[in-house]
């Protein structure tokens, strides 16, 4: 993740309400964990599924979108 954010930078994040989720658009910097691993990516892509809102999220430096989705929960903006 090196296009905003460097190998070594300190980010600073702040849980949101569920009344801000409606503030993640694509573009928006999430930081969420995987097992022990803490990932700071973008959001590439926004679908709905059964009217919650689903991120797909990619590394600014690899080349293809991550496994994973997440759901709105347990979302952080930057």
């Amino acid at each position: 993740m090196e296009k905003e954010i460097f190998v070594g930078d300190v980010v600073v994040v702040e849980k949101l309400s569920e009344s801000e989720y409606d503030k993640i658009d694509v573009g928006t910097i999430l930081v969420f964990k995987i097992q022990d691993k803490i990932v700071v990516h973008r959001v590439v892509e926004i679908s709905d599924k059964k009217g919650a809102p689903l991120y797909y999220t990619k590394g600014d430096n690899n080349k293809k979108q991550d496994d994973i989705q997440k759901l709105f929960y347990n979302m952080h903006l930057h």
